[in-house]
């Protein structure tokens, strides 16, 4: 009896230990957003998704792509549907077209259902990282005279002056009507820094850590800050 009872124990202190020692994915909750309260900030917006090479790397225990994919689909069932048009810019690899940088989702009228759609050709992982012919490429797909919001979601690794120069030139044609954000996938220290020189160069945005908005209070208050006035 006792020796039955003693290898319960250790049964369940196994099935204990597994369970902390357990993958958890990154997983981002969406936000509730009641748009009575608040009007647009922004009249059109664009997201630049990487799908790079380094995209495969873990972080946080949880591939890169896959928080990515998570955070966009977050960020897109939190974004409430006012009359701004969105679009959806990726670079390295995609999954339905070749080139270093194709446009997924044309900036067009947003909306929730439509965004979705695009996501789903999203989330092959390959090639360089050229993220400064995006930001370039996304001059051409944005209207001037627009306030504008670039959301940029990248480890920022294997970047360098060509995408904060980029920014720079995309700040130029657009002016003050132009922010652009940053979301950091992972914590390189060099990513970091070149993140913030990119959103420096396109105004008054900022960068922020993936895994500091994976909480629905932290996903409103990111969508509320970039699109969103109170009423």
């Amino acid at each position: 009896m006792k020796r039955t009872t003693g290898l319960a124990l250790v049964a369940m202190a196994a099935l204990v230990l597994t369970q902390a020692c357990a993958h958890h994915p990154m997983n981002f909750e969406p936000g509730e957003i009641d748009s009575e309260y608040y009007v647009k900030k922004v009249d059109q917006f664009i997201v630049i998704a990487d799908e790079s090479m380094s995209m495969a790397d873990r972080s946080h225990r949880t591939q890169k792509i896959q928080i990515e994919e998570s955070f966009l689909a977050s960020l897109n069932e939190t974004i409430p549907e006012l009359d701004y048009v969105g679009g959806f810019r990726s670079f390295g690899k995609n999954c339905q077209a070749g080139g270093k940088t194709v446009l997924v989702h044309d900036v067009s009228a947003y909306g929730t259902n439509e965004f979705e759609n695009a996501l789903d050709n999203f989330g092959c992982v390959g090639g360089l990282s050229p993220l400064g012919k995006a930001i370039a490429a996304s001059g051409g797909d944005l209207s001037m005279g627009k306030r504008t919001a670039v959301i940029i979601i990248t480890d920022g690794q294997d970047m360098g002056k060509k995408a904060v120069n980029a920014a720079g030139d995309l700040k130029e044609a657009l002016g003050d009507d132009l922010t652009i954000y940053a979301i950091q996938l992972g914590d390189s220290g060099i990513g970091g820094k070149v993140l913030s020189k990119i959103v420096d160069a396109g105004g008054d945005g900022y960068a922020k850590k993936a895994h500091d908005l994976t909480s629905a209070a932290a996903m409103k208050d990111f969508v509320v800050d970039v699109f969103l006035y109170p009423d």
